[in-house]
């Protein structure tokens, strides 16, 4: 991007400023507590372990190599704990068997009751945030941001995320909770006479190395659509197109789009609908909390 600049004063000392600030935040940051040991309590695949505790899964078996996140120095708000959620539904509740039901149902790898267009919404957000970055770019250069504009706007999206991730990753270490995976192959253990046990379930996504509640997904989705709704207002329609297909999804604003996200990972098989919606609660207020106490404007 530098080779587009003319040689000469003017980028030579935007160079310079680019460098101060690098080094200021890297300063800043370091032993921000980044890069740590913990990795969440998990049994080993032939040891028991309490209905509802969350175990490693299919197919890989993994125990999140970045759990460290919950112990990181938050960029913006306070304490990451003070966002903490209430938790999974009790095992033996009925909302517990009903969420149960429907992800065992729609979440199936196998199942007949998931729509083209749902199983769609499972592999468009199987990439992740990455779609939100790109909406963000675009919509960057259909409104004519200027690069400080632009910059801004990025720093709004990964602060308010990161902070929002480091929430969440307190949360999942807080309660450890199963997965879809275990919880429908293991039901027989969970006291509740609703649910019934499938020990060859498998959901359409494979679950991630880390515990169930709530969604990092959604959490992060929440956060950065308020991030632009901060910038480009409410009602905004805007479309992205997959880096692994050729869908292209589109939206009437920025919550439609955090909606379908909750929804993705139900039909993906790997969360619970509280699990979703808990988080994109949590996304959304730490983003305006940092929002406030960063972004506002004179």
């Amino acid at each position: 991007s530098l080779a587009s600049i003319p040689a000469g004063r003017a980028k030579a000392e935007g160079i310079a400023i680019g460098e101060v600030a690098a080094a200021a935040m890297l300063a800043a940051r370091t032993g921000d507590g980044r890069f740590g040991a913990y990795r969440f309590p998990a049994p080993g695949q032939q040891e028991p372990s309490p209905a509802g505790r969350w175990r490693t899964v299919l197919p890989a078996f993994g125990n999140d190599p970045a759990a460290w996140i919950k112990d990181v120095r938050p960029f913006l708000i306070r304490d990451p704990a003070r966002y903490g959620t209430d938790g999974p539904a009790p095992l033996t509740s009925k909302r517990y068997a009903r969420e149960f039901d429907e992800v065992k149902s729609v979440g199936s790898l196998t199942s007949t009751t998931r729509t083209a267009d749902q199983t769609d919404q499972a592999r468009f957000w199987a990439e992740g945030p990455q779609p939100w970055t790109r909406a963000a770019r675009q919509l960057a250069l259909d409104r004519g941001l200027r690069s400080s504009e632009t910059a801004r706007m990025f720093a709004m999206l990964y602060m308010t995320g990161a902070d929002t991730l480091i929430s969440v990753w307190g949360d999942k270490a807080r309660w450890l909770c199963w997965r879809p995976l275990t919880a429908i192959r293991e039901a027989a253990s969970d006291g509740n006479p609703d649910t019934t046990a499938d020990p060859a379930w498998l959901p359409l996504i494979n679950t991630p190395g880390y515990p169930e509640q709530p969604s990092g997904l959604s959490s992060v989705s929440a956060a950065m659509a308020t991030s632009l709704e901060a910038v480009f207002g409410h009602r905004v329609r805007f479309s992205v197109n997959s880096l692994t297909s050729n869908t292209t999804r589109s939206y009437r604003s920025f919550s439609h789009a955090v909606d379908e996200v909750i929804d993705a990972r139900v039909y993906s098989g790997i969360h619970f609908r509280k699990a979703d919606e808990d988080g994109a609660e949590v996304g959304e207020d730490v983003a305006r909390d940092a929002l406030r106490r960063a972004f506002e404007r004179d």
